[in-house]
Order: structure tokens, then sequence, then C-alpha cells
């Protein structure tokens, strides 16, 4: 990761067997300055972007609807700014509680969105790490100490390379 620009940290409260969800909101994205900020996104760029990761095609939403996710991605491949951004991680995170509210099984987690660059292209990551041990957060959401982040500890992870998201929408009917 050549250069943090943007990371903020939201909480998904729920419990297994339950289907109520709390989303606490950070009070303010993250001083990409702080180096406990530096090194949860170049750790978590590393375990997500690595060759080898695997990839799954996902979605939000049921039958075949995608949600407003995509359409928030889109509006930050037109504008990468701070305002946008958040944007971006308040529309997944309500998305993200949404469906969490269906599954039973499914429990909370810390959800990292950082927005990078390296080698010239951009990308927005967004992962949820589990609360067990992995990431202590003061008050304000902001990290005091990281362990070492590895696969056990993500629930989800998703990385968009924003330049290729932004082609890929403009080529429109052609694919």
């Amino acid at each position: 990761m050549e250069r943090l620009i943007f990371a903020v940290i939201h909480s998904l409260e729920k419990e297994a067997q339950s289907n109520l969800t709390l989303i606490r909101h950070a009070p303010a994205p993250l001083d990409v300055n702080i180096p406990q900020v530096v090194s949860l996104a170049e750790q978590l760029s590393r375990l997500v972007g690595r060759d080898g990761s695997t990839v799954f095609w996902g979605q939000f939403g049921a039958n075949n609807r995608e949600g407003k996710f995509p359409g928030a991605v889109e509006n930050l491949t037109a504008s990468i700014d701070l305002a946008t951004f958040l944007t971006v991680s308040e529309v997944a995170m309500a998305e993200l509680a949404a469906a969490a509210r269906n599954e039973r099984l499914a429990t909370g987690g810390f959800v990292c969105f950082v927005v990078y660059e390296v080698g010239g292209s951009q990308f927005l990551l967004v992962a949820m790490i589990k609360e067990r041990g992995a990431l202590t957060l003061s008050d304000d959401m902001v990290p005091i100490e990281i362990q070492e982040i590895d696969l056990s500890k993500l629930h989800q992870a998703a990385r968009v390379n924003l330049g290729r998201y932004e082609e890929f929408l403009s080529r429109g009917s052609d694919v």
C-alpha cells in the first residue's frame, strides 16, 4: 500500500440466534496518519489482496437484487472524497445489518472501510473483523491495539479496484 486515503471503522452488534442488530457508527473518520490505522490497513490489504486469496462473487439482497452498495461504490468512483466514502460505509452497514437480521447464526464484528492506493490504482477495501481479540478500539472506534490479522479473524472481506469498476460501468451494455 503506497497511500492510505480514507479509513473508518463501524461496529455491527448481533448475537447468534437473535434477529436484533445494532450499528454503532464511528463518530468521525480515522486519522490516516496514526500508525495503528496504517498498520491495520496494510495488514488487511495484504491479506485480502494477496495472490491465492479465495475470491467469491457475492451480492447484497435476495432474488438477484444487488442492493444499494454497488450504486454507492459507483458514486465513489466518480468522486473519491470523504463525504462519498462515508456514505458508502453507511450504506454497506445498513445492508449488512439487514442481511444479518435474517441469518440466525450471523454474529457481528468491527467493519473496517479503507480507500488506499497501490501501483497507481485506488481500492476500496471492506473487512469485518471478529471482535474476539483481533482488534482493540477506543470508545471513538480508533484502533489502540492490533493483533496479527489473519483469515481466521475475518468474517467477510471485499476489495474493489475503483478504476476497473468505473471502466466496467462505462462499458455499460457492451459487456
